[in-house]
């Protein structure tokens, strides 16, 4: 049920534009990372992955958004659909390796999601994007086991992990509060959980010495998991 109208009219216009702001900056921070590939004409040891499900993620959504006529979700999402693009081309253009396979999946994804869209079914669109959404949201743990080892939060970077929470709080209350749409508040709770669990990790341990910071990152000066937290 759409519970818009009982929400105090500040707050409401708040969540229309927290969600989208807190998307569009985790997907500049993505812009970011690439241009430094191509600055440093360097991959590094950094995955397509995240670039790869960022484009994906964001095409699913952004349909979804157009299906049902809600520009607070589509807009975020074609920024981000565009974005992810101009990464993949970028680490492409710098990368020795054979991706085939990362990108055989991702488009496998996006033609099914376009299948989803062009037969109007938001239903089927929704599902899609809530895999989607809870496997790139529990990327970040990926790091878990590393930090609990050395009991130290150098390789999980707190400006995305900060801007992660932010953004899943914001798209659980849009979702839950003004849409009443349990494909948005759904994947979003789901991202909210791992967040916190990510920014309890530095009340157990702490902010990371220089020192451990700097041996963490990889030779493009990027921490491992940063590109996880973006996508």
């Amino acid at each position: 049920m759409n519970t818009e109208t009982e929400l105090p009219e500040h707050f409401s216009s708040a969540l229309f534009y927290a969600g989208p702001l807190f998307s569009v900056l985790l997907q500049l921070s993505n812009a970011q990372v690439a241009w430094r590939i191509v600055t440093n004409r360097s991959c590094g040891s950094l995955s397509p992955l995240p670039f790869a499900s960022l484009f994906a993620n964001c095409m699913i959504w952004m349909y979804y958004g157009f299906l049902i006529q809600d520009s607070v979700v589509y807009v975020p999402n074609v920024v981000g659909a565009l974005i992810g693009m101009f990464c993949i081309f970028a680490y492409e253009s710098m990368s020795t390796e054979s991706n085939i396979i990362v990108y055989s999946i991702v488009t496998t994804v996006t033609l099914l999601a376009t299948s989803f869209a062009y037969l109007e079914d938001p239903d089927s669109l929704g599902k899609l994007g809530v895999g989607l959404s809870a496997a790139v949201a529990v990327a970040p743990l990926a790091t878990l086991g590393t930090i609990m080892k050395d009991r130290s939060t150098a390789a999980l970077p707190l400006i995305p992990s900060i801007m992660g929470f932010c953004n899943a709080l914001s798209w659980t209350l849009y979702g839950y509060l003004v849409t009443g749409d349990v494909m948005i508040y759904g994947p979003s709770v789901g991202g909210l959980f791992f967040a916190c669990i990510q920014l309890c990790l530095y009340f157990i341990y702490g902010l990371p010495s220089k020192s451990s910071a700097a041996a963490s990152k990889t030779p493009l000066g990027l921490k491992p998991s940063t590109l996880e937290n973006l996508a």
